[in-house]
């Protein structure tokens, strides 16, 4: 087999050497492989698209979070090339939802060796998510993550703690399944996938492949809550949120907030719209 692996050697905290690991764990075991490496100071999607139509790999692996292995997965879903994932970031939420090993050498083998499945993406507001995007709370914890430059656990605790005393409601119209829901909410999450990298649980019946995706509309949400939903890894209660399960929505709101998508931050929005492409990705999995 000939794979190629990207690396991104800013995701987590740096205390992997991945490149030396693949090496070590895939030496005899596939016929060729080569190294991507993302650069900040280019356009990773368009050379990693030039580089794979230049080695003609079997197979793309991904080492990084969420925002690596999306971007892997928008240059590979139109060229019937299988994605690998070795979870490398912070919090490695596909990851953990396609059940992949965090043990660097399990992973390695499992996406050298493992069979693709498909997988949904959801095209949201002119490009693809992977796992979960949202508004509101949960996006303002992030920019307060990026801000602070501190990586890892401790890093979203103190983006946690920070964003809990400002968050505010938000009043939200979604439209979907020919109806309309007025909400007033703190978060809005459109979901490929039941749970973040944090372990809490935010969409129970999530799906990865089933044609559809939710979204989940959480009405209120305290320290207690989310710490309990991260320790219990339980998700809140019904009167706490209201799932829609949908092909296609539209979610607007009076003025923009925060928003993000598969771990990374957006411009503030109004408006999103949503719809699923099912099996657009081939992914190993467990």
């Amino acid at each position: 087999m000939k794979c190629l692996f990207i690396v991104n050697p800013g995701s987590g905290a740096g205390q992997k050497d991945w490149e030396e690991l693949i090496r070590e764990h895939v030496s005899g075991k596939i016929s060729e492989f080569e190294f991507y490496r993302l650069n900040k100071e280019i356009n990773n999607h368009d050379a990693l698209t030039k580089k794979i139509d230049e080695f003609r790999p079997e197979r793309v692996i991904a080492a990084g979070g969420d925002g690596t292995i999306k971007m892997a997965a928008e240059v590979v879903m139109n060229k019937n090339i299988p994605l690998g994932i070795l979870p490398a970031g912070s919090a490695n939420g596909m990851a953990k939802e396609l059940e992949i090993p965090l043990d660097p050498e399990a992973a390695i083998l499992l996406s050298i060796q493992g069979e693709p499945q498909p997988l949904d993406l959801i095209y949201i507001n002119g490009e693809y998510c992977i796992h979960l995007s949202d508004m509101g709370l949960n996006a303002g914890m992030l920019e307060h993550f990026e801000e602070s430059g501190t990586r890892g656990f401790l890093g979203y605790t103190q983006a946690l703690f920070k964003m809990l005393g400002r968050h505010q409601f938000m009043r939200v119209t979604l439209q979907a399944n020919n109806r309309q829901y007025r909400k007033k909410v703190v978060m809005a999450v459109i979901a490929n996938a039941s749970k973040y990298g944090t372990g809490a649980v935010i969409n129970p019946d999530g799906k990865v492949s089933d044609g559809e995706f939710e979204v989940v509309l959480v009405k209120r949400l305290g320290l207690l809550e989310l710490l309990g939903m991260i320790v219990t890894r339980k998700p809140l209660g019904k009167r706490k949120t209201e799932v829609v399960k949908c092909k296609r929505m539209k979610l607007t709101t009076s003025r923009p907030y925060p928003f993000q998508i598969d771990g990374e931050s957006r411009e503030k929005v109004r408006e999103i719209n949503a719809v699923i492409e099912s099996g657009a990705v081939m992914v190993v999995r467990s």
